[in-house]
């Protein structure tokens, strides 16, 4: 039993490496098994389609999100700033490991597993941002009279631009070359110039 959780658990990580790097439609269980050194019969030992190991990927990314996240919005040792810059850099971390050739592609090819993207967003802006809020605001670090939902709603709109790879298109070309190339650092200019305008002084 034990060495089947280990040889399930080397194909998704083999097949998230490839899936974020190159995108989902472009790589075939042929490139992944190759990649893995393993055979093909192999993988379909484990995992019946591609479509199933992104679903899987997904599914456990998002388990890893929201357990990590709950984790330090329920740590009372950490002081609100410390908490606020964990949890930012937590999530920041795990969404740099996307290539915009990977959401791009899910976008397009995927539109299920990219409606769950979608729908983890919404869950993780209106609750887990919200929760945080009304911490910030009982320990007096957030001001009392900032509107939590206009907040909230500026921390979704933060998380749909890193994981929408058709926003950059829509900014000027003279302007493109100031955003940070990797989604982390954007994740963390958005929510901090979000927090710079609640934080109490």
């Amino acid at each position: 039993m034990t060495n089947r959780l280990d040889r399930k658990k080397v194909i998704l990580q083999g097949a998230r490496e490839l899936f974020y790097k190159n995108g989902f439609s472009q790589v075939s269980m042929d490139e992944l098994a190759r990649h893995l050194g393993m055979s093909k019969k192999t993988l379909y030992n484990y995992f019946d389609s591609k479509e199933v190991l992104l679903h899987t990927i997904i599914i456990e990314l998002k388990n890893d999100l929201s357990a990590g996240v709950d984790r330090l919005l329920m740590d009372e040792t950490l002081e609100f700033p410390d908490k606020i810059r964990q949890i930012f850099a937590f999530v920041g971390t795990k969404l740099s490991a996307f290539s915009q050739n990977f959401l791009l592609d899910l976008k397009r090819t995927s539109p299920q597993v990219w409606a769950m993207v979608e729908d983890y967003r919404r869950e993780a802006a209106f609750l887990r941002f919200n929760r945080l809020l009304e911490q910030g605001i009982n320990k007096g670090y957030i001001r009392k009279e900032v509107n939590k939902t206009l907040a909230v709603m500026l921390y979704a709109a933060a998380i749909e631009t890193i994981l929408n790879p058709e926003f950059r298109k829509l900014v000027p070309e003279q302007m493109e070359e100031e955003i940070p190339d990797k989604p982390a650092e954007v994740f963390d200019g958005l929510v901090s110039i979000i927090l710079d305008g609640a934080m109490a002084r």
